[in-house]
């Protein structure tokens, strides 16, 4: 139990890993360039659930130099989420309406318009990290009552 308690805070560290970096990026602003919603049924137990997930692509200029980009996150499951009647986070990320993008300093190829989890996504990372002590303080207990 103890081994995969820690297995799993070492995952939560590593899939984080990224979105701790991008706090130190430059951010610059881009131009949304295509804008589309991708709606999509994903499984659950017994049934399937409706989600929907943008899809975009952006311009923007690192010294001069212009790019383009169509990353959100760093995650997919940071960018999908359940409908329910409601426009997602996207909706004012219409064509030719600017967008911050957050863009590595030391490659400005590397980009997201996402630099860290959404609120959903970080309760996620916080159970998983929960159960992971959890199971290493059960692992712990009942190694000294064993």
């Amino acid at each position: 139990m103890i081994i995969i308690g820690g297995a799993l805070i070492v995952w939560v560290y590593v899939a984080t890993t990224p979105y701790r970096a991008a706090r130190r990026w430059q951010v610059i602003e881009g131009q949304i360039l295509e804008s589309e919603v991708e709606a999509f049924k994903k499984p659950a137990v017994y049934v399937a659930l409706d989600y929907s997930r943008p899809h975009v692509r952006y311009e923007y200029v690192v010294d001069g130099k212009s790019f383009n980009n169509n990353r959100i996150s760093f995650d997919c499951a940071n960018v999908e989420v359940p409908d329910e009647g409601q426009a997602g986070y996207w909706k004012e990320w219409n064509c030719g309406s600017p967008v911050n993008v957050f863009v590595n300093p030391n490659n400005p190829t590397e980009t997201v318009l996402l630099p860290a989890p959404r609120r959903e996504r970080s309760r996620h990372y916080r159970t998983v990290v929960l159960a992971g002590v959890l199971l290493i303080v059960v692992g712990a207990c009942l190694e000294v009552y064993v």
